[in-house]
């Protein structure tokens, strides 16, 4: 039995990637317990069960960090210490659905929430895998890209623009299409911090949604006070 043990465990772990322990136990007494199963049984089936148990706390920490509609990151995740410094070239870009309040009204939440997971979808799409992307909260959402120019990261906001407001997104209550503003601050040489840019990146926004929305702007240099 302990031979199968060795060899079933073997295999999953394999399988899985996972051959260290990604945390440790919450106390010593819960690390010592683990120590005299994994002894006492004499098999990688105990070392298995702990390695679950380590697993499925991870994955409750990992949860925690995605925003549970969309599967993107939410707000804490992505903004984890906002007065970090920002490296030189780091993109942020906010993105604002238009008129959502007026899509859940006419069409019903289950709509608005089918639109919400469909920009996800674009945003995924369209973004490198250095890239990071969150909803915010509501019908607003924000991509951090490192080593961007003005030029680049207004090509990707634009590209997602062009693509939700050509998606004919298919709910409960028939086809709905939808548009989006965003707004963009870049980091340049002088030193700028991630809460910096996230409010020069909404200063854009707003501009963009006061110029008439599903559009994109681009913040000026200039630091916010």
């Amino acid at each position: 039995v302990t031979a199968a043990s060795f060899i079933a465990c073997g295999y999953a772990l394999a399988e899985q990637g996972q051959f260290i322990l990604t945390s440790r136990p919450a106390n010593w007494a819960e690390e010592i317990n683990s120590i005299v199963a994994v002894a006492g049984l004499s098999g990688m089936g105990a070392l298995s069960l702990t390695l679950n148990q380590m697993r499925i706390a991870n994955g409750h920490k990992s949860d925690a960090m995605k925003d549970a509609l969309t599967g993107l990151l939410n707000r804490r995740a992505l903004f984890d210490d906002p007065l970090d410094v920002a490296p030189a070239g780091t993109a942020v870009v906010m993105m604002d659905l238009d008129y959502f309040k007026t899509i859940n009204d006419r069409f019903g939440h289950d709509s608005g929430d089918r639109i919400l997971m469909a920009f996800a979808e674009l945003i995924r799409a369209n973004i490198r895998i250095n890239d990071l992307a969150a909803r915010m909260g509501g019908e607003e959402f924000c991509i951090i890209m490192p080593d961007s120019t003005p030029k680049s990261s207004a090509a990707v906001a634009d590209r997602i623009r062009s693509q939700i407001e050509a998606t004919s997104i298919q709910t409960a209550s028939g086809p709905v299409r939808a548009t989006v503003s965003a707004g963009i601050a870049v980091r340049s040489v002088e030193p700028e911090t991630l809460q910096s840019l996230l409010n020069r990146a909404d200063a854009a926004l707003y501009e963009a949604k006061a110029s008439g929305r599903n559009r994109v702007e681009i913040s000026s240099f200039s630091l916010a006070a």
